[in-house]
């Protein structure tokens, strides 16, 4: 049984809120996330080994991983809506030179990653493990622009707190 069933003022509040949310803003479920927070908290949601284990693929400073775009002044960079955004909605905006591709091969194989050299000739694909893959420009029947390496769903295993700290900790990044 919900505490809101206790306090039915509560429970109407909670519904008004919840109602007045945009139906066109992508970012209405997660608004509240973009003030407050705790930057010291955010940072062990970053580099925790938890749910979030952002620094498996982005680096501040000299930890982490090279595998998505380097965070080490983003803060600087982006404003709160920004990175609030790359959290719970990866693929509206990602990052240049970090977008994926996705190439049907001639032999039908399917490759793809982040085009890191691409001479004309050949072209280098970089997985999310950071595995390379080289394809002979010759070999690709059909290319497509690929989804974000960042997990679509990390937000599952993130509460509202844990967001608003990862923000709070991003955007203290300068």
């Amino acid at each position: 049984r919900s505490r809101q069933a206790d306090f039915p003022p509560l429970a109407e509040a909670l519904a008004t809120f919840e109602a007045a949310r945009s139906p066109d803003d992508h970012l209405a479920q997660h608004r509240e996330c973009l003030l407050g927070g705790d930057a010291q908290r955010g940072k062990a949601v970053f580099f925790g080994p938890g749910s979030a284990a952002c620094a498996r693929c982005h680096k501040v400073g000299d930890d982490g991983g090279a595998a998505g775009p380097e965070l080490t002044k983003i803060g600087a960079q982006q404003d709160r809506e920004y990175l609030l955004e790359a959290i719970v909605a990866p693929d509206r905006r990602i990052a240049k030179g970090f977008e994926t591709v996705i190439f049907v091969l001639n032999s039908g194989k399917v490759v793809s990653g982040v085009v890191t050299h691409d001479d004309g000739t050949y072209v280098t694909l970089i997985d999310p493990q950071g595995s390379p893959t080289f394809v002979r420009r010759d070999d690709i029947e059909e290319q497509a622009k690929g989804r974000s390496g960042m997990p679509e769903d990390l937000i599952k295993n993130l509460s509202r707190n844990q967001i608003r700290d990862l923000v709070e900790y991003l955007s203290s990044l300068k």
